[in-house]
């Protein structure tokens, strides 16, 4: 009735078995409760066997809260423990969560493919003797004119709509520092908030996590050591340029296909 695609079975043998046949399953709402196999247990199976190769992101219910099962469920990267009875807006407020979360994982785990495929970008001004330009590749210039446009057009949804719900802020954060990087600047770790337009708790929290996963780099400023500085780590540029110049170049095909 919420519109997601749904697949249910009865117990956590049966889940791993639909898990492993099935890509496309990215949130998984289990019960601690279950035969053959606990929640826990599944939780277990499910960061063991997918988390490092897809994005995964479970969510608890369960009848039994103690705070050792609560600490358990947290351990797993479970996005939401939910206490029976469960009501439809506990729900919905969850899968919103999970949906938000799976997103950023998506993300991450493209990026991850475009930066160990170790390729050069695809940019006008880094073609080799060997390979033939391509015409619809972009320069620099016109790339970080289109992350900028790219940026607005994000931050432009907030007259129309509350973004709240659609908040993807991970990317903001990427899209925002990738311009940076084209024009050859660094940024403070204090203004993301207002690219990513989330709480600065909220940004700071994302960085943290892209921090730690390699995708941004973050130092002092030499200038003032009471702020610290972003910017993208070298293969995180490569991968956002190649990304960018593919999704530019099919724009570019389309309009050039119309007209």
């Amino acid at each position: 009735s919420l519109g997601y695609s749904c697949s249910s079975v009865a117990d956590g043998t049966e889940a791993l078995r639909v898990i492993a046949a099935k890509p496309s399953v990215g949130i998984v709402l289990t019960d601690l409760d279950l035969p053959t196999m606990d929640g826990l247990s599944l939780l277990s199976e499910l960061q063991a066997r997918f988390a490092p190769f897809r994005p995964m992101v479970p969510i608890v219910v369960t009848g039994m809260t103690t705070l050792e099962t609560a600490m358990e469920v947290m351990r797993s990267d479970a996005v939401d423990f939910l206490c029976k009875p469960v009501t439809p807006a506990l729900l919905v407020a969850a899968l919103r969560r999970a949906s938000a979360r799976w997103s950023m994982l998506e993300g991450q785990f493209r990026l991850l493919a475009l930066m160990e495929q170790g390729n050069s970008a695809v940019l006008t001004s880094s073609h080799t003797n060997e390979s033939k330009p391509d015409s619809l590749a972009p320069n620099r210039v016109v790339l970080q004119k289109f992350v900028r446009s790219i940026l607005k057009s994000r931050q432009r949804r907030c007259e129309f709509m509350d973004i709240s719900k659609f908040a993807d802020p991970a990317w903001d954060i990427m899209l925002d520092l990738t311009s940076a990087s084209l024009e050859g600047r660094s940024v403070p770790a204090l203004s993301v908030g207002a690219a990513a337009n989330v709480p600065m708790t909220t940004a700071l929290r994302y960085v943290k996590r892209l921090v730690d996963d390699g995708f941004i780099k973050r130092w002092d400023d030499p200038d003032d050591k009471r702020r610290s500085l972003l910017a993208l780590d070298d293969r995180a540029l490569e991968a956002m340029i190649k990304y960018l110049s593919s999704v530019w170049r099919s724009m570019a095909t389309d309009l050039k296909e119309a007209s």
